[in-house]
């Protein structure tokens, strides 16, 4: 008679490692079966490309932090222990981060958000462990070289990005403020858009599109410039001498959340 059975590992086998399958059918003779997972190509270790904003100095109230990475990531609550923040004493601010995971489709970008319990006003959290960030310090991000890949590998190297703190931004991010530079026709000339104060680096790139008049969408790409202060539209064709609308969502926020319409850091007695 022939017997089966499966035996299903609850974690990952290792690579390079070698197991043994023993069946006990017969406990004088017991088959032995040897298994040898391939070892692991060698890769590139994966690096922290860019982390925006890119600015050197960002206000007291900053938001969010953008962590690009060269391949994808190992997503883990884990990594929060290997993101410090560092005041100009060197020492670490205290639990700076929301410890919630937001990666992009691929893992190769981390959103890094300060906890808004710690930047908005009369908030508990806020009034018990201070604010992440006072204005007038200078302070270092540092993304610890421990921190591991899709793959188990750690970092090439940690990655540090250091800032001076302002003045909290505290009013809507008007549209009315913004300065168009329009491109001549008949030209692939960029649409320029310039921005009295830095905006979020990946809204940018999503909450900006230009229309005709007939509402239709135009084709082009998008560049980012001036530490987030500019924003310029590249047609894949010329520009017609024609009416064009610069469309804007209304969820663009800047460096602190602050969008068009509302600002993030609202009193909870405000209408």
């Amino acid at each position: 008679m022939l017997f089966r059975s499966a035996f299903t590992h609850r974690y990952a086998l290792v690579p390079g490692q070698r197991y043994l399958a023993i069946a006990l059918w017969d406990p004088a003779s017991p088959i032995i079966r040897e298994h040898r997972v391939p070892a692991r190509t060698a890769i590139e270790p994966a690096r922290v490309e860019k982390i925006f904003p890119n600015a050197s100095e960002l206000p007291a109230n900053q938001l969010k932090f953008y962590i690009h990475f060269s391949r994808p990531m190992r997503q883990t609550r884990g990594i929060f222990e290997q993101i410090t923040l560092l005041g100009t004493n060197g020492r670490a601010v205290e639990d700076p981060w929301r410890r919630t995971e937001l990666w992009n489709d691929d893992a190769t970008r981390l959103t890094l958000l300060i906890h808004p319990g710690r930047i908005k006003q009369g908030i508990k959290l806020r009034e018990v462990l201070g604010p992440v960030l006072e204005t007038g310090r200078d302070y270092t991000l540092v993304i610890g070289a421990a921190m591991l890949d899709a793959h188990g590998q750690p970092l090439a190297r940690e990655f540090t990005k250091k800032f001076h703190v302002t003045e909290p931004l505290r009013t809507p991010a008007r549209v009315e403020d913004w300065k168009i530079k329009p491109p001549q026709t008949d030209t692939t000339a960029p649409l320029q858009i310039d921005f009295p104060r830095a905006m979020d680096r990946a809204l940018l790139s999503r909450c900006l599109a230009v229309k005709d008049a007939r509402g239709n969408s135009i084709e082009g790409r998008i560049e980012v410039h001036s530490d987030e202060r500019s924003w310029a539209f590249h047609p894949h064709r010329p520009w017609r001498d024609t009416e064009y609308i610069v469309v804007a969502d209304a969820r663009l926020e800047d460096l602190a959340g602050n969008t068009p319409l509302r600002l993030f850091d609202t009193p909870f007695d405000d209408s």
